[in-house]
């Protein structure tokens, strides 16, 4: 099974057939001089080997955003529906540790090192904010 590619004017999108729920959408690549910004890194529990997938897949096709510092996921939990402020706080830190755990072994794995892992709540929604040291320089977009 592999990963289906759509783009539009705004932004770059992924699915997989071997989940109905998983989905990323990273805005318009073109646009990705400062900052790399998922507006979605949807990964069914238990699923960690597709986000895997979808970042070797921007490594391929796209190699010019691991040249960006800054890596931004927002609204990293977006069911903030939870009733119990406790409930939902331990989510957002799981699902912040997920993203943690994906993303430092894929870079280290290609010489590259995270450093300063930030959640931030803004306007009610938690990001993840990853920075890389010393990414390399590459050319511009495929």
């Amino acid at each position: 099974m592999s990963i289906t590619v759509r783009r539009d004017e705004f932004s770059l999108q992924l699915t997989h057939s071997d989940s109905k729920f998983f989905f990323v959408r990273i805005e318009s690549l073109e646009t990705q001089a400062q900052c790399v910004t998922f507006t979605d890194f949807i990964l069914p529990e238990g699923k960690a080997q597709l986000g895997h997938q979808a970042l070797e897949y921007l490594w391929q096709e796209f190699p010019r955003i691991y040249s960006v510092a800054t890596w931004k996921f927002l609204d990293i939990y977006p069911r903030g529906e939870d009733v119990d402020a406790t409930l939902q706080k331990e989510n957002v830190v799981r699902r912040f540790d997920e993203l943690v755990d994906l993303l430092t072994p894929f870079f280290q794995a290609r010489g590259l090192k995270l450093s300063n892992p930030i959640l931030n709540q803004t306007h009610g929604k938690f990001e993840a904010v990853f920075e890389l040291q010393n990414p390399p320089k590459t050319g511009p977009f495929s």
